[in-house]
Protein backbone atom coordinates (compact mmCIF):
# COMPACT_ATOMS: atom_id res chain seq x y z
CA UNK A 1 0.00 0.00 0.00
CA UNK A 2 1.04 3.65 -0.45
CA UNK A 3 1.92 4.09 3.24
CA UNK A 4 5.08 1.96 2.74
CA UNK A 5 4.08 0.10 5.91
CA UNK A 6 1.46 -2.41 4.78
CA UNK A 7 1.91 -5.48 2.61
CA UNK A 8 -1.11 -7.43 1.30
CA UNK A 9 -0.77 -11.08 0.35
CA UNK A 10 -2.84 -14.17 -0.22
CA UNK A 11 -2.43 -17.86 -0.90
CA UNK A 12 -3.99 -20.56 -3.01
CA UNK A 13 -6.99 -22.22 -1.41
CA UNK A 14 -7.97 -19.22 0.71
CA UNK A 15 -10.05 -16.15 -0.17
CA UNK A 16 -8.80 -14.10 2.80
CA UNK A 17 -6.09 -11.53 2.04
CA UNK A 18 -3.58 -10.95 4.83
CA UNK A 19 -2.54 -7.40 5.74
CA UNK A 20 0.96 -7.33 7.29
CA UNK A 21 2.59 -4.47 9.15
CA UNK A 22 6.03 -4.48 7.52
CA UNK A 23 7.83 -2.63 10.32
CA UNK A 24 6.53 -4.89 13.09
CA UNK A 25 6.46 -8.06 10.93
CA UNK A 26 3.01 -8.99 12.19
CA UNK A 27 -0.47 -9.60 10.80
CA UNK A 28 -2.85 -6.65 11.13
CA UNK A 29 -6.01 -8.34 9.84
CA UNK A 30 -7.49 -10.63 7.22
CA UNK A 31 -10.03 -9.42 4.65
CA UNK A 32 -12.69 -10.65 4.10
CA UNK A 33 -13.08 -11.75 7.73
CA UNK A 34 -15.01 -14.89 6.71
CA UNK A 35 -12.91 -16.97 4.36
CA UNK A 36 -14.17 -19.07 1.51
CA UNK A 37 -12.01 -22.09 0.74
CA UNK A 38 -11.95 -24.81 -1.85
CA UNK A 39 -10.58 -23.32 -5.09
CA UNK A 40 -6.91 -22.87 -5.89
CA UNK A 41 -5.99 -19.70 -7.74
CA UNK A 42 -7.49 -16.45 -6.46
CA UNK A 43 -6.66 -13.00 -7.85
CA UNK A 44 -6.90 -9.62 -6.18
CA UNK A 45 -6.49 -5.95 -7.08
CA UNK A 46 -6.02 -2.88 -4.88
CA UNK A 47 -7.53 0.44 -5.96
CA UNK A 48 -5.02 3.32 -6.42
CA UNK A 49 -6.37 5.18 -3.39
CA UNK A 50 -6.00 2.06 -1.18
CA UNK A 51 -9.71 2.16 -0.32
CA UNK A 52 -11.04 -0.86 -2.25
CA UNK A 53 -9.89 -4.44 -2.61
CA UNK A 54 -11.25 -6.57 -5.46
CA UNK A 55 -11.11 -10.30 -4.74
CA UNK A 56 -11.76 -13.31 -6.91
CA UNK A 57 -13.59 -15.63 -4.53
CA UNK A 58 -12.60 -18.79 -6.36
CA UNK A 59 -16.01 -19.20 -7.94
CA UNK A 60 -17.25 -17.11 -10.85
CA UNK A 61 -17.75 -13.86 -8.97
CA UNK A 62 -15.71 -10.84 -7.85
CA UNK A 63 -16.19 -9.25 -4.44
CA UNK A 64 -15.36 -5.58 -3.82
CA UNK A 65 -14.47 -4.74 -0.19
CA UNK A 66 -14.07 -1.40 1.54
CA UNK A 67 -10.73 -1.80 3.34
CA UNK A 68 -11.40 0.74 6.10
CA UNK A 69 -14.91 -0.41 7.05
CA UNK A 70 -14.46 -4.08 6.02
CA UNK A 71 -17.84 -3.91 4.28
CA UNK A 72 -18.77 -5.71 1.07
CA UNK A 73 -19.37 -2.91 -1.45
CA UNK A 74 -20.35 -4.90 -4.54
CA UNK A 75 -20.40 -8.37 -6.03
CA UNK A 76 -19.83 -8.82 -9.78
CA UNK A 77 -21.36 -12.00 -11.13
CA UNK A 78 -21.09 -11.79 -14.94
CA UNK A 79 -18.26 -14.32 -15.27
CA UNK A 80 -19.39 -17.85 -16.08
CA UNK A 81 -15.99 -19.48 -15.50
CA UNK A 82 -12.90 -19.06 -13.34
CA UNK A 83 -11.35 -15.62 -13.03
CA UNK A 84 -7.62 -15.29 -13.72
CA UNK A 85 -6.75 -11.58 -13.57
CA UNK A 86 -7.97 -8.31 -12.02
CA UNK A 87 -6.67 -4.75 -12.40
CA UNK A 88 -7.88 -1.25 -11.45
CA UNK A 89 -7.13 1.68 -13.77
CA UNK A 90 -4.67 4.28 -12.38
CA UNK A 91 -7.50 6.76 -11.66
CA UNK A 92 -9.64 4.07 -10.03
CA UNK A 93 -12.50 4.59 -12.46
CA UNK A 94 -12.39 1.15 -14.05
CA UNK A 95 -11.78 -2.45 -13.07
CA UNK A 96 -10.76 -4.96 -15.75
CA UNK A 97 -11.30 -8.67 -15.17
CA UNK A 98 -10.12 -11.59 -17.26
CA UNK A 99 -11.28 -15.17 -16.98
CA UNK A 100 -10.81 -18.60 -18.45
CA UNK A 101 -11.89 -19.29 -22.02
CA UNK A 102 -12.27 -15.74 -23.44
CA UNK A 103 -14.27 -13.89 -20.77
CA UNK A 104 -12.88 -10.36 -20.52
CA UNK A 105 -14.74 -7.34 -19.08
CA UNK A 106 -14.33 -3.65 -18.20
CA UNK A 107 -16.38 -2.47 -15.18
CA UNK A 108 -17.48 1.07 -14.30
CA UNK A 109 -16.40 1.45 -10.66
CA UNK A 110 -18.79 4.32 -9.87
CA UNK A 111 -21.87 2.22 -10.71
CA UNK A 112 -20.34 -1.28 -10.60
CA UNK A 113 -21.81 -2.03 -14.00
CA UNK A 114 -20.20 -3.84 -16.91
CA UNK A 115 -18.97 -1.20 -19.34
CA UNK A 116 -17.48 -3.37 -22.10
CA UNK A 117 -17.16 -6.98 -23.14
CA UNK A 118 -13.81 -7.33 -24.90
CA UNK A 119 -13.46 -9.65 -27.88
CA UNK A 120 -10.01 -10.62 -29.14
CA UNK A 121 -8.43 -13.44 -27.16
CA UNK A 122 -9.41 -17.06 -27.73
CA UNK A 123 -8.19 -18.46 -24.40
CA UNK A 124 -7.82 -17.43 -20.75
CA UNK A 125 -6.65 -13.87 -20.01
CA UNK A 126 -3.57 -14.37 -17.82
CA UNK A 127 -2.44 -10.79 -17.10
CA UNK A 128 -3.63 -7.17 -17.40
CA UNK A 129 -1.57 -3.98 -17.12
CA UNK A 130 -2.60 -0.33 -17.47
CA UNK A 131 -0.56 2.43 -19.06
CA UNK A 132 0.23 5.01 -16.33
CA UNK A 133 -1.98 7.60 -18.07
CA UNK A 134 -4.97 5.27 -17.64
CA UNK A 135 -6.16 5.60 -21.24
CA UNK A 136 -5.07 2.18 -22.43
CA UNK A 137 -4.17 -1.23 -21.10
CA UNK A 138 -2.58 -4.42 -22.38
CA UNK A 139 -3.73 -8.00 -21.85
CA UNK A 140 -1.99 -11.32 -22.40
CA UNK A 141 -3.58 -14.70 -22.98
CA UNK A 142 -2.80 -18.40 -22.91
CA UNK A 143 -3.48 -18.35 -26.67
CA UNK A 144 -0.07 -16.67 -27.15
CA UNK A 145 -1.36 -13.18 -27.95
CA UNK A 146 -0.98 -9.81 -26.21
CA UNK A 147 -3.42 -7.02 -27.13
CA UNK A 148 -3.52 -3.26 -26.49
CA UNK A 149 -6.96 -1.75 -25.70
CA UNK A 150 -8.61 1.65 -25.35
CA UNK A 151 -10.33 1.60 -21.93
CA UNK A 152 -12.90 4.29 -22.76
CA UNK A 153 -14.24 2.66 -25.92
CA UNK A 154 -13.35 -0.96 -25.23
CA UNK A 155 -11.87 -1.16 -28.74
CA UNK A 156 -8.71 -3.06 -29.56
CA UNK A 157 -5.87 -0.74 -30.58
CA UNK A 158 -3.33 -3.29 -31.75
CA UNK A 159 -1.77 -6.66 -31.01
CA UNK A 160 1.78 -6.64 -29.68
CA UNK A 161 3.96 -8.12 -32.44
CA UNK A 162 5.95 -11.22 -31.53
CA UNK A 163 8.56 -11.85 -34.24
CA UNK A 164 10.15 -15.26 -33.77
CA UNK A 165 13.72 -14.01 -34.23
CA UNK A 166 15.02 -10.43 -34.29
CA UNK A 167 17.10 -9.42 -37.28
CA UNK A 168 19.26 -7.17 -35.12
CA UNK A 169 21.25 -9.47 -32.84
CA UNK A 170 22.41 -6.52 -30.73
CA UNK A 171 18.92 -6.30 -29.19
CA UNK A 172 19.46 -9.54 -27.25
CA UNK A 173 20.88 -9.55 -23.73
CA UNK A 174 22.15 -12.61 -21.91
CA UNK A 175 24.84 -15.25 -22.06
CA UNK A 176 26.71 -15.23 -25.43
CA UNK A 177 25.99 -18.89 -26.14
CA UNK A 178 22.27 -18.37 -25.48
CA UNK A 179 22.17 -15.35 -27.80
CA UNK A 180 23.92 -17.30 -30.54
CA UNK A 181 21.55 -20.25 -30.14
CA UNK A 182 18.45 -18.06 -30.40
CA UNK A 183 19.73 -16.06 -33.37
CA UNK A 184 20.40 -19.34 -35.20
CA UNK A 185 16.81 -20.46 -34.63
CA UNK A 186 17.57 -22.94 -31.88
CA UNK A 187 14.20 -22.56 -30.19
CA UNK A 188 11.77 -22.12 -33.10
CA UNK A 189 10.26 -25.61 -32.76
CA UNK A 190 8.77 -24.59 -29.41
CA UNK A 191 7.41 -21.18 -30.40
CA UNK A 192 3.86 -22.41 -30.92
CA UNK A 193 3.68 -23.30 -27.21
CA UNK A 194 5.00 -19.95 -25.97
CA UNK A 195 2.73 -17.43 -24.25
CA UNK A 196 2.95 -14.34 -22.03
CA UNK A 197 1.89 -15.13 -18.48
CA UNK A 198 2.95 -11.74 -17.04
CA UNK A 199 2.95 -8.25 -18.54
CA UNK A 200 3.69 -4.81 -17.04
CA UNK A 201 4.12 -1.16 -18.06
CA UNK A 202 7.11 0.85 -16.84
CA UNK A 203 6.22 3.72 -14.46
CA UNK A 204 6.85 6.35 -17.13
CA UNK A 205 4.88 4.35 -19.69
CA UNK A 206 7.55 4.08 -22.37
CA UNK A 207 8.13 0.31 -21.97
CA UNK A 208 5.94 -2.78 -21.94
CA UNK A 209 7.64 -5.87 -20.49
CA UNK A 210 6.32 -9.39 -20.97
CA UNK A 211 7.58 -12.69 -19.59
CA UNK A 212 7.40 -15.41 -22.26
CA UNK A 213 7.62 -19.11 -21.53
CA UNK A 214 5.86 -22.42 -21.85
CA UNK A 215 4.48 -25.19 -19.70
CA UNK A 216 6.76 -27.64 -21.53
CA UNK A 217 9.50 -28.21 -18.97
CA UNK A 218 12.37 -28.76 -21.39
CA UNK A 219 11.54 -25.95 -23.81
CA UNK A 220 14.26 -23.31 -24.11
CA UNK A 221 12.16 -20.30 -25.10
CA UNK A 222 12.13 -18.40 -21.85
CA UNK A 223 12.67 -14.68 -22.33
CA UNK A 224 11.60 -11.22 -21.21
CA UNK A 225 10.58 -9.06 -24.14
CA UNK A 226 10.51 -5.25 -24.06
CA UNK A 227 8.30 -3.29 -26.43
CA UNK A 228 8.44 0.43 -27.19
CA UNK A 229 4.98 1.72 -26.18
CA UNK A 230 4.77 4.25 -29.02
CA UNK A 231 5.79 1.98 -31.91
CA UNK A 232 5.12 -1.46 -30.32
CA UNK A 233 8.43 -2.60 -31.75
CA UNK A 234 10.60 -5.01 -29.76
CA UNK A 235 13.50 -2.97 -28.34
CA UNK A 236 15.26 -5.62 -26.25
CA UNK A 237 15.00 -9.27 -25.27
CA UNK A 238 16.49 -10.57 -22.02
CA UNK A 239 17.46 -14.22 -22.38
CA UNK A 240 17.46 -15.97 -19.03
CA UNK A 241 20.52 -17.83 -17.73
CA UNK A 242 20.63 -21.54 -18.48
CA UNK A 243 18.30 -23.56 -16.27
CA UNK A 244 15.77 -20.74 -15.68
CA UNK A 245 12.24 -21.32 -16.94
CA UNK A 246 8.96 -19.38 -17.07
CA UNK A 247 9.78 -15.77 -16.06
CA UNK A 248 6.18 -15.29 -14.98
CA UNK A 249 6.69 -12.72 -12.22
CA UNK A 250 7.70 -9.18 -13.24
CA UNK A 251 7.90 -5.79 -11.51
CA UNK A 252 9.42 -2.44 -12.41
CA UNK A 253 11.07 -0.41 -9.69
CA UNK A 254 9.17 2.84 -8.94
CA UNK A 255 11.96 4.86 -10.57
CA UNK A 256 11.65 2.78 -13.74
CA UNK A 257 15.39 2.14 -13.99
CA UNK A 258 15.18 -1.54 -13.07
CA UNK A 259 13.07 -4.56 -13.92
CA UNK A 260 12.90 -7.54 -11.57
CA UNK A 261 11.92 -11.02 -12.74
CA UNK A 262 11.21 -14.27 -10.93
CA UNK A 263 11.18 -17.75 -12.46
CA UNK A 264 9.75 -21.16 -11.70
CA UNK A 265 11.53 -24.01 -10.00
CA UNK A 266 13.24 -26.55 -12.23
CA UNK A 267 14.64 -29.94 -11.32
CA UNK A 268 18.14 -29.52 -9.92
CA UNK A 269 17.63 -26.04 -8.42
CA UNK A 270 18.07 -25.75 -4.66
CA UNK A 271 17.01 -22.10 -4.73
CA UNK A 272 15.05 -20.17 -7.34
CA UNK A 273 16.61 -16.92 -8.64
CA UNK A 274 15.14 -13.43 -8.82
CA UNK A 275 17.00 -11.36 -11.41
CA UNK A 276 17.48 -7.59 -11.34
CA UNK A 277 17.87 -6.06 -14.82
CA UNK A 278 19.18 -2.56 -15.51
CA UNK A 279 16.98 -0.99 -18.17
CA UNK A 280 19.60 1.33 -19.65
CA UNK A 281 21.96 -1.54 -20.49
CA UNK A 282 19.82 -4.67 -20.26
CA UNK A 283 22.36 -6.23 -17.92
CA UNK A 284 21.53 -8.60 -15.05
CA UNK A 285 23.16 -6.57 -12.27
CA UNK A 286 22.16 -8.72 -9.29
CA UNK A 287 20.45 -12.01 -8.43
CA UNK A 288 18.58 -12.80 -5.21
CA UNK A 289 18.33 -16.42 -4.04
CA UNK A 290 15.76 -17.42 -1.41
CA UNK A 291 12.66 -19.30 -2.53
CA UNK A 292 12.79 -23.07 -2.86
CA UNK A 293 9.87 -23.18 -5.32
CA UNK A 294 8.28 -21.08 -8.09
CA UNK A 295 8.33 -17.30 -7.68
CA UNK A 296 4.66 -16.41 -8.19
CA UNK A 297 4.60 -12.64 -7.73
CA UNK A 298 6.80 -9.58 -7.13
CA UNK A 299 6.06 -6.08 -5.82
CA UNK A 300 8.14 -3.04 -4.83
CA UNK A 301 7.28 -0.78 -1.93
CA UNK A 302 6.18 2.65 -3.23
CA UNK A 303 9.45 4.23 -2.04
CA UNK A 304 11.49 1.56 -3.85
CA UNK A 305 13.41 0.47 -0.75
CA UNK A 306 11.96 -3.02 -0.47
CA UNK A 307 10.97 -5.85 -2.79
CA UNK A 308 8.43 -8.48 -1.76
CA UNK A 309 8.47 -11.87 -3.48
CA UNK A 310 5.82 -14.56 -3.13
CA UNK A 311 6.61 -18.24 -3.63
CA UNK A 312 4.55 -21.30 -4.44
CA UNK A 313 5.82 -22.75 -1.16
CA UNK A 314 3.54 -20.28 0.68
CA UNK A 315 6.29 -17.90 1.79
CA UNK A 316 6.65 -14.17 1.19
CA UNK A 317 10.19 -12.84 1.39
CA UNK A 318 11.04 -9.17 1.94
CA UNK A 319 14.28 -7.93 0.36
CA UNK A 320 16.22 -4.75 1.16
CA UNK A 321 17.19 -3.59 -2.34
CA UNK A 322 18.71 -0.19 -1.50
CA UNK A 323 22.24 -1.61 -1.71
CA UNK A 324 21.76 -2.99 -5.20
CA UNK A 325 19.63 -0.46 -7.09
Amino acid sequence: MQDNKTLIGGNWGSTGKIFWNVNRREVQRILPPLEKRGSLRKSMALSPDDKLLAIDTGGNDIQIWNIETEELVAELTEHENRIYSLRFSPDGGYLVSGGSVDEFYVWDVARWEKQHTLIGHTSSVEAIAFHPDGNSFVSSSRDGTALLWDVETGKQISPLPLPETLEDGSLYRGEPNEIERVINGGNLQYKKYQHIQSIVFSPCGNWIAGGLGTWIADAVINEIRLWDTETLETRMIFLLPHGCIRPWALAFSPCGKYLVSGVWWKWGLERVPIHVWEMSTGENIHTFWGHVSDVQDLAFSPDGKYLASAGYDGTILLWDVKTYI
